[in-house]
């Protein structure tokens, strides 16, 4: 299900896709201009929370550095396959890009970018994966792989 989605401002986009049961998108908020984000849920009892202010947020860049070195991901999608799988991204700021893959069960992120320009990749293949990242300030780059 998806319950609590408010976006204001203009030419935001949001995509959600869910297959299987108990899957659910939280409290989702979309504030400011040109953000793109996907939402995919494949499996039973996923969590997907996202609340984003800013502009250019999401899926409008593309990777470099560190962040391209996590292979398979799409800027702007945050993808759940499996069971139990949780993930919260916070981003506050302009032209930050993040993406995300869950792939199993009991799988946790908890992401947060405060700044512009900042670059996150996270793939969890396999059970009870964690990952909190915080990226604070400009130009920040992270690839994490589990």
């Amino acid at each position: 299900s998806a319950q609590g989605i408010r976006i204001s401002g203009d030419r935001n986009e949001l995509g959600i896709y869910q297959a299987g049961t108990g899957n659910n998108v939280d409290m989702t908020r979309i504030s400011g201009n040109d953000n793109i984000f996907g939402l995919r849920q494949n499996g039973l009892g996923n969590t997907t929370t996202l609340t984003v202010s800013g502009n250019g947020n999401g899926g409008v860049g593309s990777f470099s550095g560190i962040a391209a070195s996590v292979g398979g991901l799409t800027a702007g999608l945050l993808d759940q396959d499996g069971t139990d799988n949780f993930a919260e991204l916070r981003v506050s700021g302009n032209d930050n890009v993040f993406a995300s893959l869950q792939s199993g069960s009991g799988n946790e992120i908890f992401g947060t970018q405060s700044g512009n320009s900042n670059q996150a990749a996270i793939s969890q293949i396999g059970d009870g994966n964690a990952t909190t990242l915080v990226q604070s300030g400009n130009g920040n780059n992270a690839g994490i792989m589990q």
